[in-house]
């Protein structure tokens, strides 16, 4: 019988580690989103980010990286004016993978510098989000890479 309250007490232990792990990672789509909520107004949000960021993208991006910290994250944005005029990213998709990782689907919008070619391109991205702070940033061509490359799928 003691057995038992023991087996009972740990399975509600247990249930409210996943019910607080989930909590968290879904204020991890938050952060997420208040990042795509500000870069929509032009604004990179620097206090949503850890001061040892990183962002990382994929070789067929206009600008791929990897860029570090503040300064990293104003030369991304910086490099990717210069090769996409009226640069927008737009969110599609923020979903929830574990207690750090988001994956989002989100468009870049925009036109060309040099060609004035509109662009709309598609791609995936996997956030690490820790302690309330985007940590990493990676790109991928679509959600099925971005889910592969941390051992996902679809």
């Amino acid at each position: 019988m003691a057995g038992d309250d023991v087996n009972e007490r740990d399975e509600k232990v247990q249930r409210r580690r996943r019910s607080h792990g989930r909590a968290m990672s879904q204020e991890n789509v938050e952060v997420v989103r208040r990042w795509f909520a500000a870069i929509a107004e032009g604004e990179l949000a620097s206090d949503l980010w850890d001061a040892d960021l990183i962002v990382d993208n994929i070789p067929e991006f206009p600008v791929t990286g990897p860029y570090r910290g503040y300064e990293g994250l104003q030369r991304w944005w910086d490099d990717l004016a210069e090769v996409v005029e009226g640069a927008r990213v737009q969110l599609d998709e923020a979903t929830r993978l574990d207690d750090e990782r988001v994956l989002t689907v989100q468009r870049l919008v925009g036109d060309m510098a040099y060609t004035r070619i509109p662009v709309d391109a598609p791609w995936a991205a996997i956030w690490i989000v820790r302690r309330g702070k985007l940590c990493r940033v990676s790109g991928y061509a679509t959600r099925k890479q971005a889910l592969e490359a941390v051992g996902l799928s679809e």
